[in-house]
């Protein structure tokens, strides 16, 4: 954990998440935010509540990721004794990174029931998409998160070797302790969600494909039941892609992370180039999020077109009040001119 070497490759890769999700997530909050109208809310759709709070996790994450690996690595001279243990437990120890990613992990869970019930049991999504409902899901993501992550506040502590060598490091009463707390954290981490995307992806499969069987014996209009099809399939695409894209990041870091607790490993270590690579190919969620759940969907750009495009209007109506006032006096005269031409042919008549 702290004090690994400071290498040039990673501190790129997380200048690169720090830039990507800052743009990408606080894109996602400010359509949110912006959308809609007086009738319909855009941020008060269920799935838009949780991509903002999605947004706002994997923003804040990407935003002190770059900080906590300059304090964690070897550049950072670490406190020892109580004040090194306290640092350890809260920042250097990678405390809030991994608890900001387990919060974004359990908010794509609740994502993937939300998608269920939209598909399968729409009156009950209704029901259980009140916002109010769905910020208590929200809370509970982050309390979640929390309790994951309370091995690291308790057990993470400052340790020395020899004088030279420094880092941050779990210290467990015994061996036993040590792998049945990993173990709980690996599966709460990783076995809870994956089959949590697994089993909600075969639900609205079955589901659409009862659909199907349904439209065809209801529906004479071939194009008609493609077109229903074709709107409920975008739903388990985005459950697809919530459950390759987990797979695809998670399981290097959790599969070493997993191994590394059971014994020495040839060129395995926390500051080992693997082992890092698994974190920041993990990390790299916060920024790829806002690109595979938000910007896929053509609703989401074509709002995205229009707050931006209402943003950019108002800043250039901010213009000074010369060159407005000329240009309305401009375009009233024009106005005028036009409006004689065409009396004259009316008199006459």
């Amino acid at each position: 954990m702290g004090g690994i070497e400071f290498w040039t490759w990673e501190i790129i890769c997380y200048c690169f998440i720090f830039v990507a999700g800052l743009m990408g997530n606080l894109t996602v909050i400010i359509v949110v935010l912006k959308s809609g109208s007086a009738r319909h809310r855009f941020r008060e759709v269920p799935f838009n509540i949780y991509l903002m709070a999605l947004a706002i996790v994997d923003l804040t994450f990407a935003v002190t990721c770059l900080p906590i690996y300059i304090l964690s690595s070897s550049v950072f001279k670490h406190p020892t004794g109580v004040k090194g243990d306290v640092l350890c437990k809260l920042i250097t120890g990678y405390l809030i990174p991994f608890w900001l990613c387990d919060v974004s992990i359990f908010t794509l869970v609740i994502i993937s029931f939300e998608r269920y019930a939209a598909v399968c049991k729409p009156f009950q999504a209704i029901r259980l998409g009140v916002p109010r409902k769905t910020y208590f899901y929200i809370a509970g993501a982050y309390l979640a998160g929390f309790f994951v992550q309370i091995p690291t506040i308790v057990g993470t502590r400052w340790a020395g070797v020899d004088g030279t060598v420094s880092y941050c490091t779990y210290d467990w009463p015994s061996n036993t302790v040590s792998i049945t707390i990993y173990a709980i954290v690996f599966v709460c981490h990783f076995i809870f969600p994956a089959v949590i995307f697994i089993f909600n992806f075969y639900r609205i499969k079955k589901c659409l494909t009862k659909l199907d069987g349904d439209l065809r014996r209801s529906i004479g209009d071939a194009r008609q039941r493609v077109k229903i099809m074709k709107s409920k399939g975008k739903t388990i695409r985005v459950v697809f892609v919530v459950m390759i894209a987990f797979f695809v990041l998670w399981t290097p870091n959790l599969l070493m992370y997993f191994l590394f607790q059971f014994g020495e490993i040839h060129n395995l270590r926390w500051n080992s180039n693997y082992y890092q690579a698994g974190i920041i190919l993990g990390f790299s969620s916060s920024w790829l999020n806002p690109f595979l759940y938000a910007f896929q969907s053509k609703d989401f750009r074509s709002h995205c077109r229009k707050v931006f495009w209402k943003m950019l209007g108002r800043s250039m109506s901010g213009r000074p009040q010369g060159s407005r006032q000329s240009h309305s006096t401009s375009s009233s005269v024009k106005t005028k001119f036009k409006f004689k031409k065409l009396e004259t042919p009316i008199e006459v008549n």
